[in-house]
């Protein structure tokens, strides 16, 4: 069943909850979650990681943008 989630968790492009969610699903049991507990913890994850990976986008624009003027400039 959890092959089957990941899945479409892939297909939904929600990366993160295919990733974790094994890793969930084992501290779910252990700490007695409930339903919406597992799904806030998932969510939680995938906005954190979403939000890392805007930060990184935005650093590395700037340094591509630089590259390819460079690359213009010696063009010419």
């Amino acid at each position: 069943m959890i092959d089957s989630l990941t899945e479409k968790f892939k297909q939904l492009r929600l990366n993160t909850f295919a990733h974790y969610i094994d890793q969930t699903m084992k501290t779910a049991e252990e700490k007695n979650w409930s339903s919406m507990q597992i799904i806030e913890h998932l969510a939680d994850l995938e906005l954190n990681e979403r939000e890392k990976n805007c930060h990184k986008k935005t650093l590395v624009a700037p340094t591509r943008l630089g590259r390819q003027a460079r690359a213009r400039r010696q063009l010419r």
